[in-house]
């Protein structure tokens, strides 16, 4: 397949849409394509993978890059449910029961590219341990709540590569998301760019890599 090639291919689970038709996915589309025609290099990730399927559409775009993917695949870790100020316990306790519903070996056989899929299963920030020195070219955070995006945004911000970028989900609901971007944004010289899609910011690495 030629660099920068896209493969349409259908998903589940509410994901059924072309991709462009997805608007959060045609924006990781057209990046991949960009950052192909600029020999922008660097690993991908996503964290907060659930049953894997925008993992499997990152895959599929970027299709000749490693690809890690965090997540516990057994819901939130009660750790990181304190943080979470803005909602009410029966809202966080079903969230927690759907997210159980998630399995590292089905995110994998999600992915066309298997070979380039590396499960790292567990805590976040735990899991980024052994990884100090890859480069990313572009990760999705969609973990939910405050405390693994406030960790995972100061664990991949000095690891992007110039052209890099953090794409952000759900910034705009109740949870911590927005309060984590906040912060990380005054310590980080990222730039926030809404996508036209009610729940995602992109966060753009630029001109140098972040040190």
């Amino acid at each position: 397949m030629p660099q920068g090639a896209i493969q349409l291919i259908n998903y589940d689970d509410g994901n059924d849409l072309p991709v462009v038709k997805y608007p959060r996915a045609d924006v990781v589309r057209k990046l991949s394509i960009e950052m192909a025609q600029n020999h922008i290099g660097g690993a991908i990730a996503e964290c907060g993978v659930h049953r894997g399927n925008f993992a499997a559409k990152m895959n599929d775009m970027f299709f000749d890059r490693k690809f890690y993917l965090f997540d516990t695949f057994t819901g939130f870790d009660v750790r990181d449910i304190p943080y979470e100020t803005g909602v009410s316990p029966d809202f966080v306790e079903s969230a927690v029961a759907m997210h159980k519903i998630a399995s590292p070996d089905l995110a994998a056989l999600k992915c066309v590219y298997r070979n380039n899929v590396f499960i790292k299963q567990g805590y976040i920030p735990e899991t980024f341990v052994g990884l100090e020195d890859e480069e990313f070219a572009f990760v999705n955070l969609d973990v939910d709540l405050y405390a693994p995006t406030l960790a995972s945004l100061r664990f991949f911000a000095p690891k992007m590569v110039t052209g890099g970028m953090i794409m952000v989900h759900d910034y705009y609901s109740e949870w911590g998301v927005s309060k984590a971007v906040l912060e990380f944004a005054d310590e980080y010289n990222f730039i926030k760019v809404p996508i036209g899609y009610t729940l995602s910011v992109l966060l753009l690495a630029f001109g140098r890599k972040i040190t």
